[in-house]
């Protein structure tokens, strides 16, 4: 089973303005043009800030001329925080002095408001093509990071779980004692099925235990592979976030021939 299409995961956007008519017709027409979009507001920076901070979003789209901060110093502090968060500059003040000031402090994105519905047309594809560009990054990082977990380790694959979505991202060499290809993306399911049936119980009582209890564990799992069953090895580690357990990362180790 594939990764479910970029359509479907849920976009979370908060866009900050003062005017609440511009606000709610921005909010109605994202949600109508894209079921996957989940809009959130705030009139002003300081509002916005506290959002961001309690609970990061994939995107913001802020206003330019608002009370107290400006879209510029709002960016600005976003920055010193979320360096990567996705940031469109939706305003309808529009110069070369605030576009200047804008890409400087860092802006994703900055485009001018415009009558009708083209510009929210054009709004709804900008904050798409952020958020999917930071995602493939992220998941870029997190490639690069468990390559370096499983050349450190020693080991001869490794693994991360994502917890919300049950996606398995597989390094090279866990892919090839697995047997994926490049091209494929798996899930947990997928992986338990790959499994000897009388070790799923066992291999899904060590996910529990881990992502329950906050502790390292270890065990060895028959992989039924080409008509052979493989012994493997598998060290999983809890990853926290904000002190919730979000993914769980390892190392795979085929040891048959060992033993």
């Amino acid at each position: 089973m594939e990764n479910p299409p970029f359509h479907t995961e849920t976009v979370r956007v908060l866009h900050v303005d003062d005017e609440p008519q511009f606000r709610d017709l921005t909010s109605t027409f994202l949600e109508r043009k894209r079921e996957n979009f989940e809009v959130e507001t705030a009139e002003d920076a300081e509002e916005a800030l506290s959002r961001i901070f309690d609970r990061p979003p994939d995107c913001v789209v802020s206003d330019y001329d608002m009370p107290g901060k400006n879209g510029i110093e709002f960016l600005k502090e976003v920055r010193g925080e979320f360096p990567e968060l996705p940031f469109i500059l939706f305003t309808g003040k529009g110069s070369e002095e605030v576009a200047s000031d804008a890409i400087t402090a860092g802006v994703t994105d900055y485009l001018q408001k415009g009558s009708g519905t083209q510009g929210y047309e054009l709004l709804t594809n900008r904050i798409e093509n952020a958020v999917r560009a930071r995602r493939n990054a992220k998941r870029a990082e997190r490639q690069d990071e468990l390559m370096r977990l499983t050349e450190i380790a020693g080991d001869t694959g490794g693994f991360e779980l994502d917890l919300e979505t049950n996606e398995v991202l597989l390094t090279d060499g866990a892919r090839r004692i697995v047997g994926v290809s490049e091209q494929k993306e798996i899930r947990l399911g997928e992986v338990l099925e790959m499994c000897h049936p009388e070790d799923r119980k066992r291999l899904r009582e060590s996910l529990r235990r881990t992502t329950e209890n906050t502790e390292q564990t270890r065990g060895t799992y028959r992989l039924l592979k080409e008509g052979e069953s493989r012994l493997l090895e598998v060290l999983t580690i809890p990853v926290t976030e904000d002190g919730d357990v979000t993914k769980l990362r390892g190392s795979i180790n085929d040891t048959t021939d060992r033993r």
